[in-house]
């Protein structure tokens, strides 16, 4: 899998490192119950691959690779380093293997196919949406 790298974002708003996982727990605490209906409602399951753009802390990526189980697998592209060491370590701590983190920019990431790609806040943080999504819908696409 090849990921392309462009930290070139400039400044981000929203504290990062510790700090911004603390923040980024609470939020996970208040989303996961729909967040999971979501992710049920769009049909995740046993042995799918998944993609968590703008992962932050990595937990509903960490949600997606219990779902999917160990057939499946999960990655996870964050452009904060901090953010994603913090991601890592709470999934090792987890006892969850079928989930990788990647320091990236969403707007270049280039690996896939996924049969699942997620993205929560993601969107408000992309200067090039359009673009973006072009890539990954691209990447989603089934070849026979």
């Amino acid at each position: 899998m090849a990921i392309s790298m462009d930290l070139s974002q400039g400044s981000y708003t929203i504290a990062g490192g510790e700090q911004g996982k603390r923040r980024l727990n609470l939020l996970a605490e208040i989303f996961q119950p729909t967040t999971l209906r979501l992710l049920k409602d769009a049909g995740l399951h046993s042995g799918d691959r998944c993609l968590d753009l703008g992962c932050g802390g990595g937990h509903v990526a960490l949600d997606m690779a219990r779902i999917v189980g160990p057939g499946g697998f999960v990655t996870g592209i964050d452009f904060d380093p901090q953010i994603v060491d913090l991601a890592r370590k709470d999934a090792k701590d987890a006892g969850i293997g079928n989930i990788e983190y990647h320091v990236a920019d969403a707007g270049v990431f280039d690996g896939g196919p996924f049969d699942l790609i997620y993205a929560r806040f993601l969107l408000s943080h992309l200067s090039r949406i359009a673009r973006s999504m072009e890539l990954h819908y691209v990447s989603q696409r089934v070849t026979t």
